[in-house]
């Protein structure tokens, strides 16, 4: 038996365990049905395998979860946290779109420009009647 598998099977005994701890039959005909169907996902692939103990980690923390809200603290599955997957590395913040804005000279007319990729643009415009009256720049307030 493989290191994947031997973990699997721990498991999925220690999650039987925690079936009788949660009180809502719902939540325990779901949680038996979830167990079946991993352990229905036989394979020789080490990939598939890596990726059903994900799951099964994730799940067990889901029903702790579950039993915790209950008041009870079942401490039988201290298993740690999943191994990371290629998708798993955090999205790199977006840039900030490039923008162009123009006043006319007699400070009458602001237009401002910002293209969005595969969509076309935004056009931002504004138009004071007396500019001489100046315009309003709300003041960030500081929390």
């Amino acid at each position: 038996m493989t290191d994947y598998a031997q973990e699997f099977t721990e498991m999925t005994e220690v999650a039987k365990t925690m079936i009788p701890l949660m009180r809502d039959m719902d939540d325990r005909s779901i949680t038996e049905k979830w167990i079946n169907r991993a352990k229905a996902l036989q394979s020789r692939d080490v990939n598939v395998l890596k990726h059903r103990n994900n799951f099964m980690k994730y799940f067990m923390g889901v029903v702790r979860r579950t039993i915790a809200e209950t008041g009870q603290n079942p401490t039988c599955c201290n298993w740690g946290k999943p191994e990371p997957g290629p998708f798993d590395k955090p999205m790199p913040p977006p840039k900030p779109l490039p923008y162009q804005c123009h006043w006319t000279p007699d400070k009458r007319t602001y237009v401002a420009i910002q293209p969005l990729p595969n969509r076309g643009a935004m056009v931002y415009m504004a138009v004071a009647e007396k500019p001489e009256l100046g315009w309003d720049f709300p003041k960030k307030e500081k929390l």
